[in-house]
This record gives C-alpha cells, structure tokens and sequence, in this order.
C-alpha cells in the first residue's frame, strides 16, 4: 500500500539530500489519497527500503482519508479524498510526500507568521536547514518551489485552512535567499514598521548583475549582491543606480574571501551602486542598523524621519521584538511542532 507522509515529517524529507536529487511531482491530474494507514510493520518496511527515511523524526506524520490516528511510530492526519496536480512527490517503494507547495498549506495553521514566511524563504531558497551540519544549513542547486508554483497551487485547492495565510504572506517572503541569515536579514529590512521592519525597497536577493572585472577591461562578469535596492526613477541622478547590501557570514573573515569581497565592492561601485556590509555583531547592534537605514534612505532619497518622538519608540521596540523573534527560529523548532510532526521550542 501507499504511505503519503507530510507536514514536518515531509519537511524533513525534502531536506535530504536523495530527495533533492530526484524531486519531481506525479504526472497525475490529481491524487487519490491513501484510504487506510499503515501497520507498523508496513512502516518499517518501507523505511528500510529508503534509506533516508531512518533517521526523520518519530513519529512519521502521514495523511489519509477520513483517519486520524496516532501511535508510537505513526501520526495520521485525515485530508479529502484527492488532492490537486502537484500536490505529491512519488519517491519510489510505495512511498509519497506532499510537495513544497502543499506542505506550507498544511502546517500554515500552526505556525507563526514569522515561521511560516521563514519556511516559505527556505523552499523558495537556494538553501536547506540541516542542524547537523557546521553553519546549520547546506546549499541547494536551485530552489524546490517558487512564488508561482505555490500561488497556483494555493489557487487550485479548495476550501482548506491555511491558504488565505500562504497567500497573504507569500508576497512580504523572501525569494532566492542563500541562507536563513540572508533570508532574516531581507525581513528586517522589507517588512513594514508595523511589523518591525525598515520598509525600505527591496527590489531582489541574489540578483545576477553585469559587471566590468577590474584589471582585465575586456572582461565582463557577474556579481550577486545579498540584498538589491533600486531608487524611483525620479531618484535617479548621475551614475548613481542604487544599493546593495552584503551579509558577511564568518566565512568572509579569511585573507581569500576578503580580498574576493573587496574586489566585488570595487565592481560593483564602478557601475553605480553603493554596497553596505553588515557581519554578524552589526546584525545583532540595532544602533548600526538604524544608521544603515537612515543612510540607505538619503542614498535613495526616501524621507528620514518626521516621526513623533514617541512614534520613534514605539517602532523602535517592534523593531527590537522582531529580531528577537527572528531570533528564535531556527527551522527545527516550532510553536507547536508536536502537532505536525517536529519539537517544539526549547
């Protein structure tokens, strides 16, 4: 028989890397749903068979129709009788598990804002959460969803809870980040100030730009800047052509890589942007990022202030809760991970 696994269980799939390898959706119209679960037999039948399986977090959460039933090696949430196309990745011996697309519409509900945007960056990112590893994440060749997939997706379910959070929240998340730092960085910088950010115009991450290398002049490049900012056109004025933001991580501080940063800044100035850096102590400072923004603004020639002094400690301290809430999302942890198949927090 089939086992469809899902929510975190599914998570945790996806961010192996034999899965990575192989990831492509049923050509199916649609899929009928596993009617019945599993024995706990059938269970470690299949895992032996798929050798990733072994070490996903127990109990495995799985999906079928009209049962919901937990054991100790196995949590089963009931669904409809069939799911739209795409919304199931065949991995071979018997085994399914819902797409990227499907699974942030089934966990929406029991996260937080912040967590579901932040899961949304990684699947739309070209990174994989992986605690095991020395920086806590591993790259991905390419994304394994985009905002139109999960768009169309979402357009295609019916009544199911969740989707109207997925949608909201899909257009303030950050697309094509390399890292959770870059993709928590993008956050605090895009998001407006109701919701503690600086709302400042992010137009791209990791965006390929064009570039003369220096020394060689009949040489030309690319370059991806972490974070993209563009001015309005009735902001443009000499050679200027906007801002570029750097986070540089703890692999930037050899001889080597700094010399690579120095070049790229050099670059990148050659044509018309201005690069800021930020490491991981400035992150942390909220008195350097506040001095980024204001600076960021007058290169963009946004307005700086005219805020009430009170106005400017009330969006101060949301600014302070939104990094401690970023803070405290590390991809593995959950408000209520017990429920879809991951811990909850410490």
């Amino acid at each position: 028989m089939d086992i469809l696994i899902s929510h975190l269980t599914a998570l945790s799939a996806m961010r192996r890397w034999e899965l990575r390898r192989d990831f492509d959706p049923l050509c199916r119209s649609s899929m009928e749903v596993p009617t019945s679960i599993p024995s706990p037999s059938e269970v470690s039948r299949i895992i032996s068979a798929v050798p990733f399986l072994e070490d996903l977090p127990h109990p495995l959460h799985v999906c079928a129709q009209g049962v919901r039933a937990r054991r100790e090696d196995l949590t089963s949430h009931r669904v409809a009788a069939s799911l739209p196309y795409g919304s199931v990745i065949g991995l071979g011996h018997g085994l399914l598990c819902v797409s990227p697309e499907h699974l942030v519409v089934q966990v929406a509900r029991y996260l937080t804002d912040l967590e579901l945007m932040m899961l949304l960056a990684e699947l739309m990112g070209t990174y994989a959460i992986d605690p095991s590893g020395g920086r806590g994440f591993f790259a991905r060749d390419t994304p394994i969803a985009t905002a139109e997939s999960i768009r169309a997706h979402v357009d295609a379910l019916g009544r199911f809870p969740g989707k109207v959070r997925v949608r909201r929240l899909l257009g303030m998340t950050c697309m094509n980040a390399a890292s959770p730092r870059e993709a928590k960085l993008y956050l605090r910088i895009a998001l407006k100030p109701s919701l503690g950010g600086y709302h400042l115009p992010v137009a791209a991450v990791n965006q390929p730009i064009m570039v003369p290398r220096l020394g060689k002049p009949t040489h030309r490049g690319i370059r991806k800047p972490d974070l993209l900012l563009l001015p309005l056109e009735s902001r443009k004025r000499g050679r200027f052509r906007g801002v570029t933001i750097e986070y540089d991580g703890e692999d930037h501080f050899d001889r080597e890589r700094h010399t690579a940063d120095t070049t790229r800044r050099s670059e990148l100035q050659a044509i018309g942007f201005i690069e800021y850096g930020v490491n991981r102590d400035q992150y942390r400072d909220l008195a350097y990022m506040d001095g980024l923004d204001s600076c960021i603004r007058r290169d963009l020639g946004m307005r700086t202030s005219g805020l009430t002094i009170e106005e400017q400690g009330r969006r101060r301290r949301l600014r302070e809760r939104l990094f401690r809430d970023l803070e405290r999302i590390d991809g593995v942890h959950w408000s209520r991970g017990d429920e879809i198949g991951g811990p909850s927090p410490h």
